[in-house]
Order: C-alpha cells, then structure tokens, then sequence
C-alpha cells in the first residue's frame, strides 16, 4: 500500500512538473530582446532587410516620444510609446506579438504608417518588455486591454479622433478578438498581419513541439494550468468567433511561407468575418516577413484601407 502511495504521490508530481514547464514554455515572460541590436539582427537572420530596420530606427528617434501608461482591468501597470504627428488625421495602435516587442515587430513600417497622416501608439503587450504581468494569455486578456488603451487615446485626443487597432502575430489575434467588444473613442478599422484563429489552435501547435507527452494530454493539461495559474482558458474566445460579430472593416495580411502561424488561420479569419473584409496573401513570405517581402503590394492595401476609412470617419 505504500508503494501505491508513492507512485502516485510521485505521478502528480510529474504530472504538475510537466504542467509547469508547458505553462512556462507557452505563456511564460522572458527577458525582452534588444530587436535593434546589429547582433541581435544578425542572429535572427534578418540581414536582407538590416537597412530598413536601421533606418526605422533613425527616423523613429528623430520623432518626439511620449512615454504613456496605464492601469489594466486586473491592475498592471501598460505602458507604450506615443508618437505624435503635427499632421495627423487619426491614431494607429499597434500591439506586437508573442515574445516580441514593437521594436521588432514594426520598426520597419513605423515611417510609412506615418506618411499616412497618423498618430502611433506602440504598445507593450502585458507580461512583456516594460509592461507588467507573469503570463501572456494569447490575446484573451489582452483583448481587454486593447480596449484600455483605446479609450485612453480617445480620452487625450478626443472620441471624434479615428483611430485604428493593428497587430503581428499575436498582436494581430488580440485586436481581432477585440474586434467586437465595445469602445468609448471612434475605432475605425482593425489591420492584422498574421494572426491565428484561436489560442487553443495555436498553442497546441506550439506545445507539439514539445514530445515528452501527447499532444492531446499536453494540451488538456496545459489548459488547467492556465485556468488555475493564468487566469484564461484556451478555449474562452477567439479570434473567428468575434469576427462573425465584429461590425469593424478588417485588413488581413499572411505569408504563404508562414511555417509558425499557417495562413490557413488567415484564411479561416477571413472567412468567419462578417464585416467588410480584405485578405491579401504574400508569396514566399514568411512569419511577419510580408511587408519586407512585398512592400509595395502590402503599403498599398494598408494606405488604401486606412485613407478609405480616415474618409468614412
């Protein structure tokens, strides 16, 4: 009998060791990556498009920046980086992706989304780089915080001010899931550059990686150690499911040669969306890589979608 109570005292344990590393793997904060370091670029293979990121940089600290911080629904301290435009006729707030910052995810573009007459607000996602928290939570918390920051810049700019919600990866997931949720200030349109369906379907590509345990088992035990210790289930919303309510006009950007975020999931968005919609795919690019990739297809879908929008406010 107490060999039986052993074993089982000592499964469990295994059972919560395993639980812990996935819930760490997945959803864990790690130390943040200086995207602009020339090492740091190189290491990530990013040398075909070095130039650009160097030179996003340099226009980006020639820009007046105003550090900006708020209170989350659950009491984290957010914090971004605004970037005002003399000349602009609306706001785009940009939430980066999964252990990422908007340093890597947008530095690139920064100056073009600029040209387009707008404000720019650079998010740092909860649990990540200057924001506070212990866990990511793909988007189902982070949806709410979306809509923090938004009626923050409606209450500084006014709630006439357009503004536009964009996102990378699973910046694109969250402003997609807070696509039908309400707001005080003018949202006008929501840009998604690779974003997933759902954290389940993409946290379950991602815990697939880990063989110690079955997919199946693995991700069932993930998500009670995201429910008891992170405070979502995976499996709570996602990001068709407020695309079949949203009434906002979408902008969907993916990489066919996405091996990280398939654009089927783009597709399948796409489809699920029951408001004005564009879905423009990019041969050959990869995780993030479209605008890089093919920039003039891409600027030209977003400055057409934001100038059609800008027009309806």
């Amino acid at each position: 009998m107490l060999w039986v109570l052993i074993v089982l005292v000592l499964l469990c344990l295994l059972l919560f060791l395993a639980g812990y590393f996935l819930l760490d793997f997945t959803c864990g904060r790690r130390k943040p990556v200086d995207a602009w370091d020339e090492q740091v670029i190189h290491d990530r293979g990013w040398d075909y498009f070095k130039a650009d990121i160097l030179a996003g940089k340099a226009w980006l600290e020639g820009q007046k920046q105003e550090p900006m911080e708020i209170r989350s629904f659950d009491g984290l301290r957010l914090r971004a980086v605004f970037v005002p435009n003399p000349e602009a006729k609306g706001t785009l707030l940009l939430f980066h992706g999964w252990r990422s910052s908007w340093k890597t995810d947008f530095t690139v573009a920064l100056p073009f989304y600029y040209s387009l007459g707008l404000n720019l607000l650079l998010v740092d996602q909860r649990s990540q780089n200057s924001s506070e928290g212990r866990y990511m939570t793909y988007g189902i918390r982070e949806q709410k915080d979306v809509v923090f920051w938004a009626d923050h810049m409606a209450e500084k700019l006014g709630k006439d001010h357009p503004l536009f919600l964009g996102g990378l990866s699973m910046g694109a997931a969250t402003v997609l899931m807070a696509s039908d949720l309400e707001y005080a200030g003018n949202v006008r349109g929501v840009l998604a550059d690779c974003g997933f369906t759902s954290p389940w379907a993409i946290i379950r590509k991602v815990a697939g990686r880990t063989k110690a345990i079955p997919l199946d088992a693995s991700s069932a035990l993930l998500n009670i150690f995201t429910r008891r210790f992170a405070g979502f289930d995976m499996k709570e919303k996602s990001a068709a499911d407020a695309l079949s309510r949203t009434k906002l006009p979408v902008l969907l950007i993916h990489g066919l040669a996405d091996d990280f975020v398939p654009s089927d999931m783009s597709r399948e968005n796409y489809a699920a969306c029951r408001s004005e919609k564009e879905l423009v795919l990019v041969e050959g690019a990869g995780h993030g890589l479209s605008y890089v990739v093919e920039p003039e297809r891409v600027k030209a879908a977003i400055g057409a979608f934001i100038r059609k929008h800008l027009a309806d406010a």
